[in-house]
């Protein structure tokens, strides 16, 4: 063997066999010292680094990619027995994977579990994720209504004139559950809307402030018909008077009535002394008050008291 040796290979093996003869050698124990002279010297520490610092590559590297990365990384730190390589591995696989519902899926294995384990689980994870990404792609997702107070009554009735069809109660069974009911064309006789009749109207218990009877509103007074109203103007804040509950839209409506006709006072008899007179009901003055003329004609005999107040 050493006669096919140049003379630089030979000095070297000459070196390494000092203070013994390479003539005196076997050759596998020529083999064991070239290999151990030319085996580099390798840090396991710097290893061991190097495989618990390794994280998988993410939207880069497949589960078994990453695996595979982690065996050539393990390889070279030198740990004792195959149990504890397959604990090394399974604990960097779980904790080095990126987080999502892959990893999730990891943590939920007991620490028992192989390391051939936790890649297939992995894989079997990975490889359906892009089926539930095209899933969620083909899920139509309805627009948004938002309703705006200020304008529900126009929505309203545009509604109704657009779709006449779903606005009509089939047969005697109702609404069958399609939308809001239609307004009435019966007007309530209580305060006029049509969005409910006088038995549910929370009026109903109001008197009115031009006949005094209690029943009804104002605007609904059977004696306000049989006045000749003239130079009536009315104001209203919203441009259509219907409003429908069940849209849980709030009443915005106010009208303003300003008559420039003559109505004839609310009256009531007072007993004053044990004499009978006749006084006007809510005038809007908070004090009850009689003119001079009244006062000479009924009660010029009692003595007036001074008093701070001043009527215009």
């Amino acid at each position: 063997m050493f006669f096919l040796l140049n003379e630089e290979a030979y000095k070297l093996i000459f070196n390494i066999c000092l203070p013994a003869e390479p003539e005196d050698q076997s050759y596998s124990d020529i083999v064991k010292l070239m290999d151990n002279h030319f085996k580099p010297v390798i840090s396991v520490f710097a290893c061991r680094e190097n495989f618990f610092e390794a994280r998988k590559v993410p939207h880069q590297e497949s589960p078994k990619e990453f695996a595979a990365r982690l065996r050539s990384l393990v390889a070279v730190c030198q740990f004792e027995g195959s149990e504890e390589i397959g604990k090394a591995l399974v604990n960097r696989f779980i904790i080095g994977y990126e987080a999502g519902s892959v990893k999730d899926r990891l943590y939920e294995e007991k620490k028992s579990v192989s390391f051939e384990k936790v890649v297939e689980i992995a894989s079997s994870k990975a490889a359906v994720q892009p089926y539930f990404h095209s899933v969620g792609n083909l899920i139509k997702k309805e627009p948004e209504i938002l309703y705006n107070k200020s304008q529900s009554k126009e929505f309203t009735q545009a509604h109704h004139t657009t779709h006449p069809s779903t606005s009509r109660n089939t047969g005697s069974g109702g609404r069958n559950g399609r939308g809001p009911p239609p307004p009435s064309n019966v007007k309530c006789s209580v305060c006029g809307r049509r969005n409910h009749i006088a038995d549910k109207c929370s009026y109903r218990e109001c008197f009115c402030h031009d006949c005094n009877k209690k029943g009804h509103l104002a605007s609904m007074c059977p004696n306000r018909k049989k006045i000749n109203k003239t130079n009536t103007s009315q104001f209203n804040r919203n441009n259509n008077a219907n409003r429908h509950n069940s849209h849980n839209f709030l009443e915005t409506d106010y009208s303003l009535y300003n008559l420039d006709c003559k109505l004839s006072p609310v009256v009531i008899d007072l007993s004053i002394e044990n004499l009978s007179y006749t006084f006007s009901l809510d005038t809007g003055v908070s004090y009850s008050v009689i003119s001079e003329l009244f006062y000479l004609e009924n009660f010029k005999y009692k003595t007036l008291l001074l008093t701070d107040k001043i009527f215009n």
